[in-house]
């Protein structure tokens, strides 16, 4: 993936997460060239930096004092909220939006973290350890999932009314604050299905919708409660979780819709920590 950033030092970043990494590297000409690898894949890493000895390097995220004893070179490693912010800032910046307003940064990765973000400033307020860890882990237990892409893939056929206990099965007649297709219980069906003699097995299909839908609706709560706590009006969602995954990407822009907030999916977020460790070791 590359695009262009005008006016901006070559350089490289490298976001090491819990189960991804993310590299941005910028050219002399200001192509800005992104890629994933997998975390555990150190030595694929390693190689990618030594290849291009002449840039700044910026390192954050959790495997980013590990990498940094492994490259013989100069380094700057910057803390993993702040590279979020500052990655998060230039990428809205360049679709001209929220250029001087304060917004809650939902990274959603392995685990999930809540920043407050303004122009000067970058501040953690919240997290849950749902994220894309829950889904690979829920995912493959579940349904035999063998990727994320792979239990993506599978949740685009499911129906989750088949699986999670909706307010149209608890309240038949309705409720007038929320809405019919609104869940009152993740999984919770499963249950009642259990105590019939005949209930047939869930699908695997439905199995994944619901697993995305249960890391994508409390994430989106939990967010919207954070950002009304310290009102902010605007919820900016990324994370490598997003990839591939339109069905968490409607949850989340709905549930915050609804809730009186503004959704922005942020485009390119999978490597906002990478762009913010690069904007740093190019300072």
């Amino acid at each position: 993936m590359t695009q262009q950033i005008k006016h901006r030092p070559p350089g490289i970043g490298v976001d090491v997460g819990a189960t991804l990494a993310k590299l941005a590297v910028r050219s002399k000409q200001g192509e800005l060239h992104l890629e994933l690898v997998d975390a555990q894949s150190i030595d694929e890493i390693e190689d990618r930096i030594q290849a291009l000895p002449d840039l700044p390097l910026g390192l954050t995220g959790c495997g980013a004092p590990q990498l940094a004893e492994r490259v013989s070179r100069k380094s700057h490693e910057s803390l993993e909220f702040e590279a979020w912010g500052r990655g998060s800032r230039l990428l809205l910046n360049r679709g001209s939006k929220l250029t001087d307003t304060p917004y809650l940064l939902v990274s959603l990765g392995t685990g999930t973290s809540m920043l407050c973000v303004d122009p000067e400033n970058t501040a953690r307020v919240g997290g849950t350890a749902l994220g894309g860890g829950t889904l690979l882990g829920l995912g493959g237990a579940l349904c035999g999932a063998k990727s994320h892409q792979d239990l993506c893939k599978m949740a685009q056929a499911g129906d989750r009314s088949e699986v999670d206990l909706l307010i149209r099965h608890v309240y038949p007649e309705g409720l007038p604050t929320l809405p019919p297709e609104a869940s009152a219980s993740n999984f919770g069906l499963l249950a009642r299905k259990a105590r019939l003699d005949k209930a047939p097995p869930a699908r695997t299909e439905d199995l994944a919708l619901s697993v995305i839908g249960l890391v994508a609706e409390n994430v989106a709560l939990q967010s919207c409660a954070i950002a009304q706590a310290h009102h902010i009006s605007h919820i900016v969602y990324g994370g490598s979780a997003l990839l591939h995954n339109p069905v968490m990407q409607i949850l989340l822009a709905g549930i915050t819709g609804s809730s009186g907030h503004e959704a922005i999916l942020l485009e390119d977020g999978s490597h906002a920590g990478a762009i913010g460790a690069l904007e740093f070791a190019t300072d």
